[in-house]
């Protein structure tokens, strides 16, 4: 088909689908995702014991590279199960024993090298991050005395201060610009995992052609989608961290109340991103007339 007359699927369809599954699925989604999470602290945690174990030594750091790739590579097959799941319910599909640890009971290793794959597009993400910083890093350093007042107390000296206010920065810096290099590069795989799960023979390679076909010409439609989708989740979780910092110490109860409320909206946020994955990919297969039938009911 000429990419030239492919539709771009609906936004308000796709929309209905996803309120739909979500009022039905959102405990199961939310505490599906909190497993995923706390999981995936531990496990990225446990990357940077080597480095500490060895005092910091090139060794240390050389195992702790290591280590975190090996943890890279299981988290992005637990993402396996997610996306699993998740296109499961949007399909109005029964999911399969193990939910997400799918991933590690599938006999083709198309999962793990798809993991592999991911797990270089990380640091491939590192390298570029890391890279933006060194060639900002003067602009970087001087917005540290944003944050040198904060650092300054009594138990510190002015160099001190300094010295924490300016890593502080370039952390934070850091972490804004790896995620956003990270969305624009990981993006155009999103729909790998579901290439996959459609098509139970498909390797690596025309999976991510797939991804790629499908994203090409849509990478806006995409996030307008999924920004469409979170944006009013987005305005309500800001709104109660905001009145949680201006309430913080005045009234424990109500604080308590707006934190599990951010709580509550962050993980929605969560649910919605990933639900965005299958319900896009097969909206577009569908309304582009390239899936069957049984398929098609799920994603309409």
């Amino acid at each position: 088909m000429d990419k030239e007359k492919l539709k771009n699927p609906e936004y308000k369809r796709m929309y209905q689908v996803l309120r739909e599954r979500l009022a039905k699925n959102i405990a199961r989604s939310v505490l599906l995702l909190l497993l995923f999470n706390v999981m995936l602290s531990f496990l990225l945690t446990s990357g940077f014991s080597p480095a500490m174990l060895f005092n910091g030594s090139a060794a240390g750091y050389a195992i702790s590279f290591v280590f975190t790739s090996l943890i890279l590579i299981v988290v992005f097959t637990l993402a396996y199960g997610i996306v699993a799941d998740f296109t499961n319910v949007v399909l109005g599909k029964r999911n399969s024993p193990g939910g997400i640890f799918s991933g590690f009971f599938e006999k083709s290793k198309r999962i793990f090298y798809a993991s592999v794959f991911f797990t270089l597009v990380v640091f491939l993400v590192a390298c570029i991050s890391a890279a933006l910083i060194f060639v900002f890093k003067e602009k970087i350093i001087s917005c540290s005395s944003f944050f040198s007042q904060a650092f300054s107390n009594e138990n510190l000296n002015q160099l001190d201060s300094e010295k924490i206010a300016k890593a502080f920065t370039v952390a934070l810096f850091y972490t804004v610009i790896f995620f956003f290099v990270f969305v624009f590069c990981f993006l155009p795989f999103v729909f790998v995992w579901n290439a996959f799960l459609e098509n139970k023979k498909i390797n690596l390679k025309d999976a991510i052609k797939k991804s790629l076909f499908i994203i090409h010409g849509r990478y806006f439609h995409y996030m307008g989608f999924v920004i469409f989708v979170c944006l009013k989740n987005f305005a309500v979780l800001f709104a109660a961290v905001f009145l949680n910092a201006v309430l913080s110490g005045k009234n424990n109860f109500i604080s308590l109340l707006l934190g599990f409320y951010a709580f509550l909206q962050y993980y929605t946020i969560l649910a919605k991103v990933y639900y965005c994955i299958p319900i896009y990919y097969f909206s577009f297969l569908s309304v582009n007339g390239m899936i069957g039938g049984d398929k098609n009911e799920g994603s309409s």
